[in-house]
């Protein structure tokens, strides 16, 4: 008879157990983390979500050198360049028969402009490493490689239709006539004439005729 109560005793035990276990909420499941951005994963753990938010902006990436669109201006009042040395602005010319002109100091600068005339006297306004900045005879400003242009001197006839003359004398005969835009070999170039080579012919044009020369400038 004990050995029956006791057996009863302990079935009613276990099931005010399982009774007390049944009657307690179920844990929630634990939260499905964050897909990342590239991988599929992320940290969703307190840490790392300060980590995403309070870290800072990335910095921006810095311009390449060859990409700054600014142009290299001469200094005012500067007489020689700051590369070369020699006087700027100068006098030169086209040395190739193709040269690309660029919008600024560099090969990565787009092509404004391609000349197609070898000799065509330019001017020198401004030097930056390997590029110079030159301007046309119509005025036309641009950046050519140093290796395009010559220390040659060139000239090109202004205005109408000039007479070029065997001496530096308006009444001496007559050697040529150029039209404008005609171009030759400056030879020589001392007070109001220069003396100037046209496919071979020599002639003596006054100064004033001529673009490719300075004013107060001699020529030997």
């Amino acid at each position: 008879m004990r050995r029956a109560l006791r057996r009863i005793g302990a079935l009613l035990s276990a099931l005010l157990i399982c009774g007390a276990a049944a009657a307690q909420p179920a844990a929630p499941p634990p939260p499905l983390p964050k897909p990342g951005a590239e991988t599929g994963r992320a940290d969703s753990s307190p840490a790392a979500e300060s980590l995403l938010h309070d870290a800072p902006p990335p910095a921006p990436l810095a311009k390449p050198r060859g990409g700054e669109m600014a142009v290299v201006e001469a200094p005012p009042g500067a007489k020689t360049g700051g590369v070369t040395g020699l006087p700027v602005p100068r006098f030169v010319s086209l040395a190739a028969d193709k040269v690309n002109a660029r919008v600024g100091p560099g090969t990565n600068y787009p092509i404004s402009w391609v000349y197609n005339r070898r000799n065509l006297p330019v001017e020198v306004v401004a030097e930056y490493e390997l590029f110079r900045k030159i301007r046309d005879s119509e005025g036309t400003e641009s950046w050519v490689h140093k290796n395009l242009l010559s220390g040659r001197r060139y000239i090109l006839i202004t205005g109408g239709t000039r007479m070029l003359r065997e001496r530096p004398e308006e009444d001496a005969a007559v050697a040529l006539m150029a039209e404008g835009g005609v171009q030759g070999r400056l030879l020589s170039c001392k007070d109001a004439w220069c003396q100037v080579d046209i496919k071979g012919n020599k002639g003596y044009v006054p100064r004033g005729y001529l673009w490719g020369v300075y004013a107060d400038e001699t020529v030997e």
